[in-house]
């Protein structure tokens, strides 16, 4: 029994100094993990009104092929469409830049720009390179005396090339429309806004884009390439509303809503997809526009394009070139009552002048034809 007692102080003297050190450790560990929640907490975020970075980041792009056609090309991690420009593309895309010109006032410039593809920035695709060269100066030619080339091919090949692009989707991105407008910019008169002095949108989406809609063999995964990211870029307090005009039949439907949102997916984003036309409201931050509209026929790629565009004229009237809307009835209306002054007509290079690329001027094309044969007619007919 004595024996016992004794036997419990002793215990309790072990095991107490024991019981001390385990909670000393816990209390250290608690304390720790306490600290490393603080740490994150306090970790500053970004402020958007903070300009960002002047050079992307170099992406390593793969060079294992896995798909090739006649059309399309795809490797590990990205796709592209080849650029197939026709003996006769520049002439047809020079007689419906000829077609607009004929209903535009003396007064107002008018400005022509393809929008290159990212083949032409592949290293195993000199070939196309060549062939878009051959194509734009044949284009240059065709428009003397009606409209302005702007070659963005330039500008993109000097400030990125590939990084320029979507992967999954057959566009430039935000940045890439960037660049790509500062040729036009600089022949219209206004002074380029910096690309740092910008504002990155922390609200990133991620989508695959239409590339995934091309018929190819069943052994290429497209759907194992990564989301292309939708980053966007504006300016500290820019405006960002847009009045959506579009057509159900024969009525017209008008929508107001922001002009960069995320809510619809790759430049479905900036304008929706299937909109005739588009009002955006401008900041009017250069001085020799402040008082003017421009006018913008163009397709989704040229839609990425309005972003900048209305930071410097009081607002951009967009045209979507693939969807008729009458414009052959009210284009002389618009342009005055918008005081447009600057017309610039972008399409994808591989598009424009194609057939069924151009239904909101086809008319302006037809009307044109119809005037050039009456004039034959009215010719043959002198004695």
């Amino acid at each position: 029994m004595n024996k016992k007692k004794i036997w419990i102080p002793v215990a309790a003297g072990v095991l107490f100094p024991i019981f001390c050190i385990g909670l000393f450790v816990l209390l250290q560990a608690v304390s720790l993990v306490e600290e490393h929640i603080v740490a994150k907490e306090e970790v500053p975020v970004q402020n958007l009104e903070e300009p960002l970075g002047q050079e992307p980041e170099s992406v390593q792009l793969s060079d294992k092929k896995i798909y090739e056609s006649d059309t399309l090309v795809c490797y590990e991690d990205r796709g592209f469409k080849k650029f197939q420009a026709e003996a006769n593309r520049a002439e047809k895309g020079a007689e419906i830049a000829k077609a607009v010109k004929a209903f535009l006032p003396e007064d107002v410039g008018f400005y022509v720009m393809p929008i290159p593809k990212r083949i032409m920035f592949e290293e195993d695709y000199a070939s196309a390179q060549t062939a878009y060269v051959n194509y734009r100066n044949q284009l240059h030619a065709a428009l003397q005396g009606v409209a302005t080339l702007s070659d963005a091919y330039p500008s993109l090949s000097e400030n990125g090339g590939q990084t320029l692009y979507f992967r999954t989707e057959d566009s430039w991105n935000m940045e890439g429309a960037y660049y790509g407008l500062r040729p036009f910019l600089s022949q219209v008169g206004i002074e380029t806004i910096a690309f740092d002095e910008y504002v990155k949108n922390e609200n990133i989406s991620q989508f695959k884009g239409n590339l995934m809609l091309e018929q190819i063999p069943p052994y290429v995964d497209l759907f194992a390439w990564e989301d292309d990211e939708l980053v966007y870029y504006d300016l500290p307090a820019g405006k960002n509303l847009v009045k959506e005009i579009s057509y159900e039949g024969n009525r017209q439907v008008i929508v107001k809503k922001p002009l960069l949102t995320l809510s619809s997916r790759n430049t479905s984003s900036v304008i929706s997809g299937n909109v005739a036309r588009a009002i955006v409201e401008g900041d009017a931050r250069a001085d020799n526009k402040k008082e003017e509209y421009l006018l913008l026929i163009g397709d989704s790629d040229a839609k990425l394009l309005i972003p900048y565009l209305k930071n410097y004229y009081k607002g951009v009237y967009f045209i979507n070139i693939s969807r008729k809307s009458g414009l052959e009835s009210d284009l002389q209306t618009l342009i005055r009552e918008y005081n447009v002054k600057d017309v610039l007509l972008a399409q994808d290079a591989e598009e424009f002048g194609k057939a069924g690329y151009f239904a909101a001027v086809s008319a302006l094309v037809d009307a044109r034809r119809m005037e050039e044969q009456e004039v034959v007619t009215d010719g043959n007919d002198i004695p």
